[in-house]
């Protein structure tokens, strides 16, 4: 299960960083893309732990998001200086 959260979040960051990147042309699209997935897998886990009686908040898939999307900055970082 937490493999899951880290593995989506880490594709679901990346392809919003590209989204931003490519398609909408925004400034600090790294930024912008950590951001945004973060608020999402946080409002998500909030939700899910005021709103659905069958699904709780737990603290250990969003640590699972943080780190997939914590793995995105590093991989585009390294990426970065391998093209450099």
């Amino acid at each position: 299960d937490k493999l899951l959260h880290f593995i989506t979040y880490l594709i679901y960051t990346f392809s919003i960083y590209l989204s931003l990147l490519k398609e909408i042309n925004v400034r600090n699209p790294k930024t912008k893309s950590i951001f945004i997935a973060f608020f999402v897998g946080f409002s998500l886990e909030l939700f899910q732990g005021l709103f659905l009686n069958h699904r709780s908040f737990e603290i250990l898939d969003l640590f699972s998001n943080c780190a997939g999307i914590l793995t995105f900055v590093l991989v585009t970082k390294t990426i970065k200086k391998v093209i450099a």
